[in-house]
């Protein structure tokens, strides 16, 4: 089925990465790569885009299905983009089948209320984040999307120079930060999501 070439409303769900955190917007909230998206598209189109953003930190690839669909499905988005599972993969327990069945549900939905649908699978967190890395390569690989590739794997033409130590420095601070919080939040049975809103939940101009 032929691609529209302008979008009218897209919706965001999904996950911390899709609120935005670690991109701050300077005012005390967060930007994020999907509000970057979204002014992308606004800008290259003569029509104006609804932009909604019901993503919400913490949640894992079942309660994103639960609590964000069906708000999205009520804004008949024209453009969806779904982004989840890195708290699937830091949780004691982990199904990947479930998982993939849980995103499959939703882009199958989204699909067939007329959205075009935008996924992409998770980052290899490897070396310092080896002991979750089988899972990861697991989910990603039960996603089988049709013309995928590793060219997101590929080193930049440009090398990055860094020295050892900053690499380490930079490893631990995002391990102290985000993987160790994530890990015990989940064995606790908590989520960094708990009593937390989104934080655009209504289609509205950029």
């Amino acid at each position: 089925m032929p691609q529209p070439q302008t979008f009218a409303r897209y919706v965001a769900i999904g996950d911390s990465s899709t609120e935005g955190i670690d991109d701050p917007d300077g005012e005390g909230g967060y930007h994020g790569w999907s509000q970057r998206l979204a002014e992308r598209i606004d800008a290259e189109q003569d029509t104006n885009l609804l932009y909604a953003n019901l993503a919400v930190r913490g949640l894992n690839t079942r309660q994103i299905r639960e609590r964000q669909l069906e708000a999205a499905l009520a804004m008949k988005p024209d453009l969806a983009t779904l982004f989840c599972g890195t708290n699937d993969v830091t949780s004691p327990r982990f199904d990947s089948s479930a998982v993939s069945d849980d995103i499959a549900h939703m882009q199958r939905t989204l699909v067939d209320a007329g959205a075009t649908v935008l996924s992409f699978t998770l980052p290899d967190l490897t070396p310092l984040a080896r002991l979750i890395a089988p899972r990861i390569a697991a989910m990603n690989q039960a996603l089988n999307l049709p013309d995928t590739n590793d060219a997101w794997r590929q080193p930049f033409p440009t090398a990055l120079v860094q020295s050892r130590a900053q690499w380490c420095a930079t490893e631990m601070r995002w391990i102290t930060r985000h993987l160790f919080p994530w890990i015990w939040q989940g064995l606790q049975g908590k989520s960094a999501g708990d009593g937390r809103a989104c934080k655009r939940p209504e289609l509205a101009p950029l």
